[in-house]
């Protein structure tokens, strides 16, 4: 029986030089004989060749928690899915893996498989993750107190190994707000999915901000309430809404204080339809003060965008894909929902609604002693507020097209002198 040992380097790519094996069996397969430690501790089994790419790869997943990840990048290197690319994307790859190791914990490296599709995204806004395979999605998954979910499969799917802007001074002891650099620019990664009680991801429309980005949302938000040249609006700030109905109830106050300053003869000519229009119309001012902040924010402070994951893909979104949905009241961090879902605007104007009857109508008759007697068709109408028509932007002139070769630009001369010479002669 001609057989060699094979020690604790198994789990590295063996050639023909380095392995032996027996004739073929009756059944027409190749044995070898494994053996794997020392002494007490010494394993040896004789196992099929057909076999041995599968044993391979077992203690190869068996040993990743334990490896020195340099040991696990080289494996990741060595395999032909990653080797046989072209030497470009080789490179990139392992310059991804480097930089991933020096920033991330050895424990989310080790878990790094190599069937991963590396640099599948390059180029691309969005990535269909729905036909990962199990390893590739729990890599997607891997969340720790210090990392968010991912933050290790992003960079490699898009072809990232760009984690600090050069531009930016940090702090000895700081960190970035921003988690990597794309062609230049700021990007973060946000998930759109949350952890169910029962277990597992449950896709949502929020997405929660980073607190220097909340500040400036706040700041800008507070700085447009402040300058609106509707002066009930002043004294309003963003923390005012935490909520639909806590922002509802802020807007119904502003109201009031408008018709409290009516004259009879003002009041008079006002109908619960008027009233309304007034609530919608400073509803959606405010609204666009508050998404403003937000679109502003994110384009400034993550000039690349934000890549979201849901539970089909990956996407990168610009600032303005982003509107604002709350300013949570525990620790005044900003929420933010998908642009053109409206569940804050949806939301609000049904709070302001409901208060209509109670703390607008009511409230003029029984605390102010002004009754509304004016009516009109449109009185039972709800209160809406639709998002002010975009103005279109104006078409530039399309610049004239250079000529191709030197005969488009003789005939091109030719054409304009005759054009000159047919002109009748002034004078």
């Amino acid at each position: 029986m001609k057989t060699r040992k094979i020690d604790h380097y198994l789990f590295e790519e063996m050639s023909q030089d380095n392995v032996k094996i027996d004739e073929p069996s009756d059944a027409g397969d190749h044995f070898i004989d494994i053996v794997i430690g020392k002494g007490e501790d010494k394993f040896q089994e004789k196992i099929p060749k057909s076999t041995l790419g599968l044993v391979v790869t077992f203690i190869r997943e068996l040993l990743k928690d334990q490896m020195d990840p340099k040991d696990v990048i080289k494996l990741i290197m060595a395999d032909p899915r990653v080797s046989s690319r072209n030497p470009e994307d080789v490179a990139l790859i392992g310059e991804i893996l480097a930089a991933l190791s020096e920033k991330y914990d050895s424990s989310f490296i080790n878990k790094i498989p190599v069937t991963f599709p590396f640099l599948d995204a390059v180029g691309k806004t969005t990535y269909d993750i729905t036909n990962l395979d199990q390893a590739s999605a729990a890599l997607l998954n891997t969340k720790a107190d210090q990392i968010g979910r991912g933050e290790i499969a992003i960079p490699l799917l898009f072809g990232i190994k760009t984690f600090k802007d050069p531009r930016e001074v940090v702090k000895k002891g700081g960190t970035s707000s921003y988690d990597l650099v794309l062609n230049g620019k700021r990007c973060d990664i946000k998930d759109f999915r949350n952890e169910s009680k029962k277990g597992g991801l449950v896709d949502t429309d929020l997405l929660r901000v980073g607190g220097p980005a909340g500040k400036m949302i706040r700041a800008k938000g507070n700085a447009s309430l402040k300058s609106a040249s509707n002066k009930y609006l002043h004294e309003l700030r963003v923390e005012d809404f935490s909520g639909m109905k806590a922002g509802a109830t802020v807007i119904i106050d502003c109201v009031k204080s408008y018709l409290l300053d009516l004259s009879d003869d003002e009041l008079n000519v006002q109908t619960r339809s008027s009233i309304k229009l007034l609530i919608g119309t400073w509803a959606n001012e405010i609204l666009s003060y508050l998404d403003k902040a937000v679109h502003e924010t994110i384009t400034e402070k993550y000039d690349g965008g934000f890549f979201t994951i849901d539970s089909s893909t990956i996407d990168l979104v610009p600032g303005t894909g982003f509107d604002f949905y709350a300013c949570k009241s525990s620790d005044q961090r900003i929420i933010v929902e998908r642009a053109g879902v409206d569940i804050f605007r949806s939301g609000l104007l049904d709070q302001l609604n409901n208060m209509f009857d109670k703390e607008i109508v009511e409230y003029l008759e029984i605390e102010a002693g002004r009754k509304i007697t004016t009516t009109d068709q449109n009185d039972s109408e709800p209160i809406t507020a639709p998002r002010p028509e975009k103005k279109s932007e104006p078409v530039d002139a399309q610049p004239a097209q250079e000529p191709e070769s030197a005969e488009a630009l003789t005939e091109m001369i030719i054409k304009r002198l005759l054009a000159l010479s047919n002109q009748p002669r002034r004078g």
